[in-house]
């Protein structure tokens, strides 16, 4: 069930499967769809107890690797380069003040979306909302608050209207 126009691009994905080992999934899943929806990451919600087993396991810090910026959505339809590059710069920062033990695919995750130019970074992103059933809708939307003469080309708060009448 997927659908497009010339100004947005609507996808509907499957969806992942977390593993539990700490972090409880709803957790996880939380994190991730704020990392999908381009939540400010200054503003995300994390939970004390969740951001102490990311430093305690590297085990766990891989599963948030794969549940954000290595999950296939991210893969298929990226969120901003400039987002997933802070919210990896923002993961390290908080892991280091934690004194964690830091695993090489967090650091090799982060250097990897460092070695993309800076004009790789189009003037389109996407941004994906989770739906109780798992699947993913990704809306394509522009990088720019105006472009083309409209702001029709980002998506505002009716998505969640929107998001809410699918669900139902």
């Amino acid at each position: 069930m997927a659908s497009s126009t010339d100004e947005t691009k609507i996808s509907i994905r499957s969806k992942s499967s977390f593993k539990s080992n700490g972090i409880d999934l709803e957790s996880m899943r939380k994190i991730s769809s704020q990392f999908f929806e381009m939540v400010p990451v200054r503003r995300m919600k994390w939970k004390d107890d969740d951001a102490a087993m990311l430093t305690a396991c590297p085990d766990l810090q891989i599963q948030l690797l794969n549940a954000t910026v290595r999950h296939p959505v991210c893969k298929n339809f990226p969120p901003a380069l400039a987002y997933r590059r802070y919210f990896m710069k923002l993961l390290i920062q908080k892991l280091e003040a934690g004194e964690a033990d830091v695993a090489d695919e967090v650091y090799e995750a982060y250097t990897d979306l460092l070695s993309y130019p800076d004009d790789d970074d189009e003037t389109v992103c996407f941004k994906s909302y989770s739906l109780p059933s798992g699947e993913y809708i990704s809306l394509q939307e522009s990088v720019h608050l105006v472009s083309q003469g409209t702001t029709g080309l980002s998506t505002w708060q009716v998505r969640h209207f929107v998001l809410c009448s699918l669900k139902c």
